[in-house]
């Protein structure tokens, strides 16, 4: 059996023996407890100590509370840590990194960094462990500004950063599209004789992708190749988005045959990635040739492929194969949502088929998905383009009925199709509407 069942067992021969176990033999069932994730064995087994009038020490309390962090009891961890203090058992450094812990598994930073305060005020000087916590929990929270701080902290207190450290603080930068940030944690690691790892360069890729530099990006994937570093899917997926925030095509297909060289497969985020990079520079035929790629290498696109391919069939105005891609999806079974319609029907407005861009509204609704503004809207602007001022007169009705809330440039393009074929008192009249929309807008 396993140690904690073994501790257990043992516990459970010395009450039968009528023997009553001591705070030593509490504390070790409770830690093989704690490194076994049995926190409700921990927490009965200092239940009994609580019922026996058993003492209990700082020990015992740190391994119930270390034992409720690694399962993700945060407020338990907490209760027990509040429970302790009222009980006069004083927490020390393990006791006080058990507890943020527990705050960084439940996504509580501001806990994490009240627990910090509280223990610089007691006098307890916190270790590597309880600054890792808190960096972790500020990670996680997007509190990137406090986890720089945490880090300068470290350094006033001369305590040596490892790697895990500069990976949650990195992290945190990544999160804030912090990457001169990130790259300075880098010079520093060199400076430290840390070595930084491939998960580190990828928080760094990650954060230059977040914050549109692409050429950042690419130096930091050259760098992990010369320094002899195995760059992984997530690695290029990452520098793969931060060329396609630019429309740079050409770069995120080097990369993608980059992949396919070294032998490393690719996923549904690097397809994706690399299909939005040519719908931004209006490369529509390559983003349906990635599709079929897809589907050779047996990988199933899901609602971000279809949707993005469709966005670039819209943006190059090539309206058929807007609508073929949105077929393909549907026959896939990938539900289209509203802004894949929405894409859809703007590809049908730039190609004057206003026909088709009100049968895509027919279609949303048969599949009870409801057009909003927007959809009405990119509709309204394919049949003034085709100057069909009945249709869009009916639906600005529709929309009104819909109790939608017709946009200022709906009403521009229904004034633009009327304007030529109607009387100036319905263009005022319309325009008067167009007034009260602002006015709406306004408030």
């Amino acid at each position: 059996c396993e140690q904690w069942q073994h501790a257990l067992c043992l516990l459970a021969e010395m009450q039968t023996m009528e023997i009553l176990p001591d705070v030593i033999s509490c504390n070790a069932a409770i830690s093989a407890c704690e490194k076994g994730q049995r926190w409700q064995h921990a927490v009965q087994i200092l239940a009994v100590m609580q019922h026996t009038k058993q003492s209990q020490d700082v020990v015992t309390y740190s391994a119930v509370i270390s034992a409720c962090a690694k399962n993700g009891q945060w407020q338990q961890a907490l209760g027990f840590f509040t429970f302790m203090q009222a009980a006069n058992v004083l927490p020390n450094v393990f006791t006080y990194s058990a507890a943020m812990t527990a705050c960084e598994k439940g996504d509580r930073w501001q806990q994490a960094f009240d627990l910090l305060a509280m223990m610089q005020q007691a006098d307890v000087v916190p270790n590597m462990i309880t600054y890792l916590a808190v960096i972790s929990a500020c990670e996680k929270g997007a509190q990137w500004q406090q986890a720089l701080e945490l880090v300068r902290s470290m350094r006033r207190s001369a305590l040596r950063m490892n790697v895990i450290t500069y990976s949650a603080a990195i992290s945190a930068c990544e999160k804030g599209k912090q990457w001169q940030h990130g790259l300075s944690f880098l010079a520093t690691m060199q400076y430290d004789d840390v070595r930084p790892d491939t998960i580190i360069y990828n928080a760094i890729i990650s954060a230059c992708e977040k914050a549109g530099q692409w050429q950042q990006a690419l130096v930091l994937l050259a760098t992990i190749r010369k320094n002899a570093l195995a760059p992984q899917v997530i690695t290029y997926n990452a520098a793969i988005r931060a060329c396609g925030t630019h429309g740079n095509w050409e770069h995120a297909f080097c990369m993608l045959s980059e992949m396919r060289v070294i032998s490393m497969a690719r996923n549904v985020i690097t397809y994706n990635a690399t299909i939005y990079a040519c719908e931004q520079a209006l490369e529509w035929q390559h983003a349906l040739n990635l599709l079929g790629v897809m589907q050779a290498e047996k990988l199933l696109p899901d609602h971000i492929t279809y949707s993005t391919a469709i966005s670039a069939c819209e943006n190059s105005e090539q309206w058929q194969s807007a609508l073929s891609v949105l077929e393909r999806m549907r026959s896939a079974g990938v539900p289209p949502d509203i802004l894949t319609f929405n894409a859809a029907i703007s590809a049908c407005a730039k190609g004057k088929k206003w026909k088709q861009a009100l049968d895509m509204l027919e279609v949303m609704q048969r599949i009870k998905l409801v057009p909003n503004a927007i959809n009405y809207t990119a509709a309204i602007n394919a049949c003034k383009r085709s100057r069909q001022w009945q249709q869009v007169l009916s639906l600005l009705a529709a929309m009104r009925n819909s109790d939608l809330e017709m946009t200022v440039m709906s009403c521009c393009d229904a004034v633009s199709a009327c304007e030529d074929v109607m009387g100036v008192e319905h263009v005022v009249s319309l325009l008067t509407v167009m007034q009260h929309v602002t006015a709406w807008n306004r408030e």
